[in-house]
Protein backbone atom coordinates (compact mmCIF):
# COMPACT_ATOMS: atom_id res chain seq x y z
CA UNK A 1 0.00 0.00 0.00
CA UNK A 2 1.13 3.61 -0.87
CA UNK A 3 0.97 5.56 2.22
CA UNK A 4 0.89 8.54 0.43
CA UNK A 5 -1.94 7.75 -1.35
CA UNK A 6 -4.73 6.39 0.12
CA UNK A 7 -7.43 6.36 -2.62
CA UNK A 8 -4.65 3.05 -4.31
CA UNK A 9 -6.23 0.79 -2.35
CA UNK A 10 -10.00 1.48 -2.95
CA UNK A 11 -12.01 0.36 -5.60
CA UNK A 12 -11.94 2.31 -8.98
CA UNK A 13 -15.72 3.05 -8.12
CA UNK A 14 -14.78 4.90 -4.77
CA UNK A 15 -11.35 6.24 -6.11
CA UNK A 16 -13.19 8.14 -9.15
CA UNK A 17 -16.74 8.11 -7.73
CA UNK A 18 -19.45 9.27 -9.13
CA UNK A 19 -22.13 10.16 -7.11
CA UNK A 20 -26.22 8.64 -7.52
CA UNK A 21 -29.03 10.97 -7.72
CA UNK A 22 -29.95 12.27 -4.53
CA UNK A 23 -32.29 14.68 -2.73
CA UNK A 24 -29.83 17.02 -0.34
CA UNK A 25 -32.12 18.60 2.25
CA UNK A 26 -30.94 21.22 5.01
CA UNK A 27 -32.62 20.45 8.07
CA UNK A 28 -31.04 21.38 11.90
CA UNK A 29 -29.10 19.39 14.74
CA UNK A 30 -28.27 20.77 17.58
CA UNK A 31 -29.12 24.48 16.14
CA UNK A 32 -26.75 23.89 13.43
CA UNK A 33 -27.80 23.42 10.19
CA UNK A 34 -26.87 20.62 8.54
CA UNK A 35 -27.57 18.34 5.05
CA UNK A 36 -29.47 15.13 4.86
CA UNK A 37 -28.75 13.22 1.32
CA UNK A 38 -31.61 11.16 0.97
CA UNK A 39 -32.27 8.85 -1.58
CA UNK A 40 -34.73 8.44 -3.67
CA UNK A 41 -35.21 4.92 -4.08
CA UNK A 42 -34.09 4.31 -0.59
CA UNK A 43 -31.59 1.76 -1.02
CA UNK A 44 -30.20 1.41 2.09
CA UNK A 45 -33.18 2.31 4.36
CA UNK A 46 -30.95 5.24 5.67
CA UNK A 47 -30.35 9.26 5.35
CA UNK A 48 -26.74 10.09 5.47
CA UNK A 49 -25.74 13.70 6.77
CA UNK A 50 -22.72 16.00 5.85
CA UNK A 51 -22.07 19.54 6.66
CA UNK A 52 -23.16 22.38 4.43
CA UNK A 53 -19.24 22.58 3.96
CA UNK A 54 -19.14 19.18 2.28
CA UNK A 55 -21.67 19.86 -0.60
CA UNK A 56 -19.02 21.21 -2.80
CA UNK A 57 -17.21 17.72 -2.98
CA UNK A 58 -20.35 16.29 -4.25
CA UNK A 59 -20.72 18.46 -7.08
CA UNK A 60 -17.01 16.84 -8.18
CA UNK A 61 -18.10 13.31 -7.36
CA UNK A 62 -19.21 12.99 -11.14
CA UNK A 63 -16.92 10.04 -12.00
CA UNK A 64 -14.79 12.11 -13.89
CA UNK A 65 -11.29 13.07 -11.87
CA UNK A 66 -9.66 10.56 -8.88
CA UNK A 67 -10.17 11.62 -5.28
CA UNK A 68 -6.72 13.20 -5.65
CA UNK A 69 -7.34 15.72 -8.00
CA UNK A 70 -10.65 16.50 -6.69
CA UNK A 71 -8.48 16.92 -3.06
CA UNK A 72 -6.20 19.25 -5.39
CA UNK A 73 -8.87 21.37 -6.89
CA UNK A 74 -11.07 21.94 -3.45
CA UNK A 75 -7.36 22.36 -2.13
CA UNK A 76 -8.72 19.69 0.82
CA UNK A 77 -6.94 16.92 2.60
CA UNK A 78 -7.24 13.78 0.01
CA UNK A 79 -8.34 11.71 3.50
CA UNK A 80 -11.16 13.77 4.10
CA UNK A 81 -12.37 13.38 0.47
CA UNK A 82 -11.70 9.82 0.86
CA UNK A 83 -13.72 9.51 3.88
CA UNK A 84 -16.99 11.10 2.26
CA UNK A 85 -16.63 8.70 -0.65
CA UNK A 86 -16.08 5.82 1.43
CA UNK A 87 -19.17 6.79 3.40
CA UNK A 88 -21.23 7.52 0.63
CA UNK A 89 -20.36 4.33 -1.00
CA UNK A 90 -21.24 2.18 2.27
CA UNK A 91 -24.68 2.99 1.98
CA UNK A 92 -25.15 2.70 -1.92
CA UNK A 93 -25.06 6.44 -2.81
CA UNK A 94 -22.42 5.77 -5.47
CA UNK A 95 -22.51 4.45 -8.68
CA UNK A 96 -21.05 0.70 -8.16
CA UNK A 97 -20.64 -2.97 -7.25
CA UNK A 98 -22.72 -1.92 -3.57
CA UNK A 99 -25.55 0.42 -5.05
CA UNK A 100 -26.05 -2.55 -7.33
CA UNK A 101 -26.52 -5.08 -5.05
CA UNK A 102 -28.74 -3.13 -2.96
CA UNK A 103 -31.03 -2.19 -6.32
CA UNK A 104 -30.78 -5.92 -6.94
CA UNK A 105 -31.99 -6.36 -3.47
CA UNK A 106 -35.04 -4.12 -3.16
CA UNK A 107 -36.29 -5.21 -6.60
CA UNK A 108 -36.34 -8.68 -5.53
CA UNK A 109 -38.12 -7.47 -2.06
CA UNK A 110 -40.95 -5.72 -5.05
CA UNK A 111 -41.14 -8.59 -7.03
CA UNK A 112 -42.24 -10.79 -3.95
CA UNK A 113 -44.95 -8.50 -3.08
CA UNK A 114 -46.17 -7.97 -6.58
CA UNK A 115 -46.28 -4.74 -6.54
CA UNK A 116 -45.15 -1.04 -4.97
CA UNK A 117 -45.85 -0.06 -1.36
CA UNK A 118 -48.24 2.64 -0.77
CA UNK A 119 -46.39 5.89 -0.17
CA UNK A 120 -47.58 8.85 -1.50
CA UNK A 121 -50.90 7.73 0.02
CA UNK A 122 -50.02 6.24 3.08
CA UNK A 123 -51.41 9.30 4.75
CA UNK A 124 -54.56 9.04 3.71
CA UNK A 125 -55.07 5.83 6.22
CA UNK A 126 -56.89 2.64 6.17
CA UNK A 127 -59.11 2.05 2.99
CA UNK A 128 -62.10 3.36 4.29
CA UNK A 129 -60.67 6.65 5.72
CA UNK A 130 -58.72 6.79 2.34
CA UNK A 131 -62.29 6.65 0.57
CA UNK A 132 -64.23 8.93 2.57
CA UNK A 133 -61.21 11.96 2.62
CA UNK A 134 -61.65 11.23 -1.46
CA UNK A 135 -65.69 11.31 -1.36
CA UNK A 136 -65.31 14.54 0.87
CA UNK A 137 -62.80 16.17 -2.01
CA UNK A 138 -65.28 15.30 -4.42
CA UNK A 139 -68.40 16.71 -2.55
CA UNK A 140 -66.15 20.16 -1.77
CA UNK A 141 -65.53 20.61 -5.45
CA UNK A 142 -67.87 21.21 -8.03
CA UNK A 143 -68.04 18.84 -10.70
CA UNK A 144 -67.21 20.37 -14.59
CA UNK A 145 -69.62 17.94 -16.17
CA UNK A 146 -68.07 17.74 -19.61
CA UNK A 147 -70.18 16.37 -21.98
CA UNK A 148 -68.94 12.97 -23.31
CA UNK A 149 -67.29 10.31 -22.16
CA UNK A 150 -63.61 10.89 -20.72
CA UNK A 151 -60.89 8.96 -22.29
CA UNK A 152 -57.59 11.07 -20.92
CA UNK A 153 -56.89 12.95 -17.67
CA UNK A 154 -54.07 15.30 -16.92
CA UNK A 155 -54.00 15.52 -12.72
CA UNK A 156 -51.01 17.30 -10.85
CA UNK A 157 -47.97 14.96 -8.65
CA UNK A 158 -48.51 17.39 -5.99
CA UNK A 159 -49.27 16.43 -2.56
CA UNK A 160 -53.25 16.05 -2.31
CA UNK A 161 -52.61 19.21 0.67
CA UNK A 162 -51.93 21.35 -1.85
CA UNK A 163 -53.66 20.40 -5.05
CA UNK A 164 -57.42 18.08 -4.09
CA UNK A 165 -59.12 20.28 -5.35
CA UNK A 166 -57.40 20.37 -9.09
CA UNK A 167 -57.61 16.45 -8.52
CA UNK A 168 -61.39 16.50 -7.88
CA UNK A 169 -62.18 18.38 -10.69
CA UNK A 170 -60.06 16.48 -13.12
CA UNK A 171 -61.57 13.01 -11.72
CA UNK A 172 -65.19 14.23 -11.05
CA UNK A 173 -65.80 13.26 -15.37
CA UNK A 174 -64.23 9.68 -14.66
CA UNK A 175 -66.35 9.09 -11.59
CA UNK A 176 -69.86 9.66 -13.36
CA UNK A 177 -69.00 6.88 -16.07
CA UNK A 178 -68.81 3.45 -16.02
CA UNK A 179 -65.42 1.66 -15.22
CA UNK A 180 -62.37 1.49 -18.11
CA UNK A 181 -61.04 -1.54 -18.09
CA UNK A 182 -57.46 -0.55 -17.55
CA UNK A 183 -56.06 2.52 -16.45
CA UNK A 184 -52.23 3.96 -18.39
CA UNK A 185 -50.35 6.24 -16.57
CA UNK A 186 -47.84 8.49 -17.56
CA UNK A 187 -45.42 10.61 -16.02
CA UNK A 188 -41.94 12.35 -15.36
CA UNK A 189 -38.50 10.44 -13.86
CA UNK A 190 -37.47 12.80 -10.62
CA UNK A 191 -34.44 10.51 -9.77
CA UNK A 192 -34.19 7.64 -12.80
CA UNK A 193 -31.10 5.36 -13.69
CA UNK A 194 -32.07 4.54 -16.94
CA UNK A 195 -32.40 7.98 -20.08
CA UNK A 196 -35.16 5.78 -21.68
CA UNK A 197 -38.54 4.97 -21.33
CA UNK A 198 -38.89 2.85 -17.81
CA UNK A 199 -41.96 0.54 -17.61
CA UNK A 200 -42.15 -2.08 -14.63
CA UNK A 201 -44.27 -5.72 -14.41
CA UNK A 202 -45.30 -4.32 -10.81
CA UNK A 203 -48.48 -3.05 -9.44
CA UNK A 204 -49.27 0.00 -7.62
CA UNK A 205 -50.33 -0.46 -3.91
CA UNK A 206 -52.07 2.75 -2.63
CA UNK A 207 -54.09 3.28 0.90
CA UNK A 208 -57.40 1.76 -0.91
CA UNK A 209 -55.70 -1.32 -2.05
CA UNK A 210 -53.96 -2.61 -4.86
CA UNK A 211 -54.21 -2.03 -8.63
CA UNK A 212 -52.40 -5.38 -10.23
CA UNK A 213 -50.56 -4.71 -13.00
CA UNK A 214 -52.23 -5.31 -16.16
CA UNK A 215 -50.69 -8.67 -17.21
CA UNK A 216 -52.38 -8.62 -20.88
CA UNK A 217 -50.94 -5.18 -22.00
CA UNK A 218 -47.80 -5.87 -20.53
CA UNK A 219 -46.99 -9.11 -22.27
CA UNK A 220 -47.96 -7.08 -25.47
CA UNK A 221 -45.80 -4.25 -24.48
CA UNK A 222 -42.86 -7.04 -24.02
CA UNK A 223 -43.35 -8.87 -26.94
CA UNK A 224 -42.61 -5.43 -28.83
CA UNK A 225 -39.84 -4.08 -26.90
CA UNK A 226 -38.46 -6.33 -25.22
CA UNK A 227 -36.30 -6.38 -21.69
CA UNK A 228 -35.04 -3.36 -22.17
CA UNK A 229 -39.02 -1.75 -21.64
CA UNK A 230 -38.41 -2.90 -17.45
CA UNK A 231 -34.76 -2.95 -17.07
CA UNK A 232 -34.48 0.35 -15.29
CA UNK A 233 -38.11 -0.47 -13.15
CA UNK A 234 -36.91 0.36 -10.10
CA UNK A 235 -37.02 4.12 -10.82
CA UNK A 236 -40.71 3.39 -10.34
CA UNK A 237 -39.83 3.45 -6.86
CA UNK A 238 -39.05 6.83 -6.33
CA UNK A 239 -41.83 8.46 -8.78
CA UNK A 240 -45.28 9.05 -6.56
CA UNK A 241 -47.18 10.96 -8.69
CA UNK A 242 -48.30 7.80 -10.40
CA UNK A 243 -49.35 5.98 -7.02
CA UNK A 244 -51.42 9.49 -6.30
CA UNK A 245 -54.15 9.17 -9.05
CA UNK A 246 -55.42 5.89 -8.33
CA UNK A 247 -57.17 6.19 -5.14
CA UNK A 248 -59.50 8.84 -7.43
CA UNK A 249 -60.47 5.80 -9.42
CA UNK A 250 -60.40 3.21 -6.89
CA UNK A 251 -62.78 4.90 -4.63
CA UNK A 252 -65.22 4.55 -7.24
CA UNK A 253 -64.36 1.63 -10.07
CA UNK A 254 -62.09 -0.13 -7.76
CA UNK A 255 -58.68 -2.18 -7.96
CA UNK A 256 -58.43 -1.66 -11.91
CA UNK A 257 -55.46 -3.09 -13.62
CA UNK A 258 -53.01 -0.45 -14.12
CA UNK A 259 -50.10 -0.28 -16.53
CA UNK A 260 -47.31 2.97 -15.67
CA UNK A 261 -44.44 4.06 -17.45
CA UNK A 262 -41.76 7.33 -16.76
CA UNK A 263 -40.61 9.05 -19.96
CA UNK A 264 -37.88 11.26 -19.14
CA UNK A 265 -37.92 15.01 -19.82
CA UNK A 266 -34.42 14.74 -21.11
CA UNK A 267 -35.58 12.35 -24.29
CA UNK A 268 -37.25 15.90 -25.45
CA UNK A 269 -33.56 16.65 -26.95
CA UNK A 270 -31.89 13.52 -27.73
CA UNK A 271 -32.69 9.77 -28.39
CA UNK A 272 -31.68 7.77 -25.10
CA UNK A 273 -27.69 5.92 -24.98
CA UNK A 274 -29.90 3.23 -24.07
CA UNK A 275 -33.18 1.88 -23.51
CA UNK A 276 -36.77 2.52 -25.02
CA UNK A 277 -37.03 5.72 -27.27
CA UNK A 278 -40.21 7.73 -27.14
CA UNK A 279 -41.70 7.31 -30.31
CA UNK A 280 -41.13 3.04 -30.32
CA UNK A 281 -42.72 3.19 -26.84
CA UNK A 282 -45.69 4.62 -28.21
CA UNK A 283 -45.90 3.17 -31.45
CA UNK A 284 -45.74 -0.36 -29.04
CA UNK A 285 -48.18 1.10 -26.55
CA UNK A 286 -51.09 2.17 -29.20
CA UNK A 287 -50.58 -1.04 -30.89
CA UNK A 288 -51.22 -3.41 -27.64
CA UNK A 289 -53.80 -1.12 -26.87
CA UNK A 290 -55.65 -1.66 -30.46
CA UNK A 291 -55.30 -5.25 -30.31
CA UNK A 292 -56.57 -5.47 -26.54
CA UNK A 293 -59.35 -3.16 -27.81
CA UNK A 294 -61.87 -2.46 -24.45
CA UNK A 295 -62.43 1.19 -23.06
CA UNK A 296 -58.74 2.27 -21.70
CA UNK A 297 -58.32 5.50 -19.97
CA UNK A 298 -54.72 7.29 -20.16
CA UNK A 299 -53.41 9.27 -17.30
CA UNK A 300 -50.84 11.94 -17.24
CA UNK A 301 -49.53 12.64 -13.86
CA UNK A 302 -47.32 15.67 -13.72
CA UNK A 303 -46.94 19.39 -12.40
CA UNK A 304 -45.97 22.21 -14.54
CA UNK A 305 -44.31 25.56 -13.94
CA UNK A 306 -41.62 25.61 -11.37
CA UNK A 307 -40.61 29.37 -10.55
CA UNK A 308 -38.92 31.16 -7.93
CA UNK A 309 -35.35 30.84 -5.68
CA UNK A 310 -36.36 26.66 -5.04
CA UNK A 311 -35.97 25.99 -8.40
CA UNK A 312 -32.78 28.45 -9.11
CA UNK A 313 -34.70 31.50 -10.02
CA UNK A 314 -32.53 34.63 -8.06
CA UNK A 315 -35.83 36.55 -6.98
CA UNK A 316 -39.00 35.38 -4.88
CA UNK A 317 -42.17 34.90 -6.55
CA UNK A 318 -44.38 38.59 -6.09
CA UNK A 319 -48.03 39.53 -7.60
CA UNK A 320 -45.74 40.31 -10.86
CA UNK A 321 -44.18 37.16 -11.43
CA UNK A 322 -47.59 35.05 -10.60
CA UNK A 323 -49.57 36.92 -13.57
CA UNK A 324 -46.41 36.27 -15.76
CA UNK A 325 -46.00 32.82 -14.92
CA UNK A 326 -49.53 32.38 -15.44
CA UNK A 327 -49.73 34.38 -18.92
CA UNK A 328 -47.16 31.38 -20.36
CA UNK A 329 -48.40 28.53 -18.11
CA UNK A 330 -51.57 29.39 -19.82
CA UNK A 331 -50.01 29.81 -23.60
CA UNK A 332 -48.29 26.39 -23.41
CA UNK A 333 -51.65 24.82 -22.20
CA UNK A 334 -53.48 25.87 -25.18
CA UNK A 335 -50.99 24.54 -27.35
CA UNK A 336 -51.48 21.26 -25.34
CA UNK A 337 -55.32 21.58 -25.43
CA UNK A 338 -55.04 22.14 -29.30
CA UNK A 339 -54.08 18.55 -29.21
CA UNK A 340 -51.11 18.76 -32.06
CA UNK A 341 -47.98 17.01 -29.78
CA UNK A 342 -45.08 18.28 -32.23
CA UNK A 343 -46.51 21.96 -31.78
CA UNK A 344 -46.89 21.51 -28.31
CA UNK A 345 -43.49 20.74 -27.79
CA UNK A 346 -42.14 23.29 -30.15
CA UNK A 347 -43.84 26.08 -27.77
CA UNK A 348 -42.22 24.47 -24.69
CA UNK A 349 -38.71 24.32 -26.54
CA UNK A 350 -39.22 27.77 -27.69
CA UNK A 351 -37.50 29.75 -24.59
CA UNK A 352 -35.64 26.52 -23.82
CA UNK A 353 -38.61 25.28 -21.32
CA UNK A 354 -37.88 28.47 -18.96
CA UNK A 355 -40.89 27.55 -16.65
CA UNK A 356 -39.15 24.15 -15.84
CA UNK A 357 -41.98 22.41 -16.66
CA UNK A 358 -42.06 18.58 -15.93
CA UNK A 359 -43.82 16.05 -17.42
CA UNK A 360 -43.48 17.39 -20.99
CA UNK A 361 -42.60 14.19 -22.77
CA UNK A 362 -45.23 12.12 -21.18
CA UNK A 363 -47.83 15.07 -22.25
CA UNK A 364 -46.47 14.70 -25.48
CA UNK A 365 -46.83 10.72 -25.73
CA UNK A 366 -50.62 11.17 -24.17
CA UNK A 367 -51.36 13.38 -27.25
CA UNK A 368 -50.03 11.57 -29.63
CA UNK A 369 -51.77 7.92 -28.41
CA UNK A 370 -54.90 9.84 -27.68
CA UNK A 371 -54.70 10.88 -31.29
CA UNK A 372 -54.09 7.01 -32.67
CA UNK A 373 -57.23 5.87 -30.05
CA UNK A 374 -59.90 8.24 -30.70
CA UNK A 375 -59.23 10.80 -33.38
CA UNK A 376 -62.52 12.51 -32.40
CA UNK A 377 -61.22 13.61 -29.15
CA UNK A 378 -61.26 17.17 -27.38
CA UNK A 379 -59.44 18.07 -24.48
CA UNK A 380 -60.80 20.50 -22.30
CA UNK A 381 -59.02 22.69 -19.64
CA UNK A 382 -60.78 22.31 -15.99
CA UNK A 383 -59.03 24.22 -13.10
CA UNK A 384 -55.28 25.45 -13.46
CA UNK A 385 -53.46 27.04 -9.78
CA UNK A 386 -50.23 28.20 -8.37
CA UNK A 387 -49.28 26.18 -5.22
CA UNK A 388 -46.79 28.13 -2.75
CA UNK A 389 -43.71 25.94 -2.12
CA UNK A 390 -42.23 28.42 0.32
CA UNK A 391 -42.95 31.41 1.40
CA UNK A 392 -40.96 34.90 2.13
CA UNK A 393 -37.43 35.36 0.74
CA UNK A 394 -37.29 31.91 -0.86
CA UNK A 395 -41.65 32.35 -2.28
CA UNK A 396 -41.42 29.66 -4.77
CA UNK A 397 -44.23 27.99 -6.36
CA UNK A 398 -45.57 25.40 -8.67
CA UNK A 399 -48.23 25.38 -11.05
CA UNK A 400 -51.12 22.52 -12.04
CA UNK A 401 -53.75 21.83 -14.22
CA UNK A 402 -56.84 19.14 -14.52
CA UNK A 403 -57.01 19.03 -17.89
CA UNK A 404 -59.70 16.07 -19.45
CA UNK A 405 -59.61 14.07 -22.80
CA UNK A 406 -63.30 13.62 -24.24
CA UNK A 407 -65.36 11.95 -26.96
CA UNK A 408 -68.87 11.87 -28.03
CA UNK A 409 -70.75 9.22 -25.62
CA UNK A 410 -72.02 7.40 -28.71
CA UNK A 411 -68.20 6.91 -30.04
Amino acid sequence: MNDSNPEASQPEHVSRPRLRPVQVLPTQQNGQTILALRDPLQLAGQTMAIPPQALGMLQHFRGEKPISEIAEALKAPIEKVLELAVALDRLGLLEGPTAEALEDAKLQQLHDAGHFPPRATQGLGNSEIAKAAIRGWFAETEDPELSGVPVAVLAPSLSYSQAWEVFAGAWHPVRSQSAPDRVVVLGPAHASIGNGVCGTQLGIATALGVCPVDKDLLQLLRQRMGDQYCQDELDHFAEHGLESQLPWIQEQHGNIPVTAAILPDRLLDQEPEDGVSSPVFISAMGEALSQLGGRTLLVVSTDLAHAGPQFGEPRAIDDNRRVDVEQRDRELLGKFLDGDADAFVEAVKWDKNALRWTGVHAMSAALQLTKMMHPEASWELVDYKQADTATGQQASIISIAGVVATVPAQA
